[in-house]
């Protein structure tokens, strides 16, 4: 005598259980695809399509695996390339020569040098040696971000002159360099899209006679130094990957 013959179980109630709860699942997976497919055409319409933004907007849909940070690859792939401020009072601005040939190793950093002053024509022109940001730069009339990330900046050692100086011998000229930074640029089909361009900045004041001075722009001549470290931002926001 079977006692639940008048009340029989279903045969595959556990079955059916876990045929339920995979056909939620991949309903949900359809459903987070589309949605994040539907992200990344949001982004693109309200902002550029980019590489950069392919990258910081997107997400891997098939398999929801994580992925390194643009901040973590640029800065993996060019180690010592970015500091932040904490970080500039171990990095040398100037090193200072007394003679030919006689190398003072030691680096000057944070502190003015009037001790040096004996070694240099005071007819020279002053230069304030400091650390710069610099947001963006041209090359061929086309401008570039320059690459910085949150904390972690392309410091620029600069050479300034004091505004409307003079020396014995004409005018202090500003004297600029160049400089390679990383920049972000968007035609390359590389990722991520990041190359190294020559950004001209400032290097020495230095004394030129007035009436030369076009031809002979660069003519050497010595340096009078202040050595400390400014760190100056030439925009309200730097800009960050």
């Amino acid at each position: 005598m079977r006692l639940d013959a008048g009340n029989p179980k279903p045969a595959h109630k556990e079955w059916t259980i876990a045929a339920i709860i995979a056909s939620n699942l991949q309903t949900i997976a359809r459903v987070s695809a589309v949605l994040c497919l539907f992200s990344i055409a949001m982004s693109f319409t309200f902002v550029g399509a980019t590489h950069q933004r392919w990258w910081l907007y997107g997400c891997q849909c098939s398999n929801w695996e994580s992925r390194d940070s643009v901040r973590e690859v640029v800065m993996n792939s060019y180690r010592g390339l970015f500091v932040g401020r904490d970080d500039l009072t171990s990095l040398p601005v100037v090193k200072l020569h007394k003679n030919p040939g006689e190398a003072n190793l030691q680096s000057y950093v944070a502190n003015t040098l009037p001790h040096i002053n004996q070694y240099i024509n005071p007819g020279c022109c002053y230069t304030d040696y400091r650390y710069e940001i610099f947001n963006t730069t041209s090359v061929n009339s086309q401008e570039f971000k320059v690459v910085h990330f949150d904390k972690a900046f392309q410091f620029v050692p600069t050479g300034r002159c004091k505004p409307n100086s003079t020396c014995n011998r004409g005018e202090c000229l500003q004297m600029f360099r160049h400089h390679w930074m990383l920049v972000w640029d968007e035609r390359l089909s590389t990722w991520p899209p990041v190359t190294f361009l020559p950004v001209e900045v400032p290097s020495h004041c230095q004394c030129v006679n007035v009436g030369r001075a076009k031809r002979r722009r660069r003519r050497s001549s010595c340096a009078v130094t202040n050595v400390y470290i400014e760190m100056r931002e030439h925009q309200n926001d730097i800009p960050t990957g």
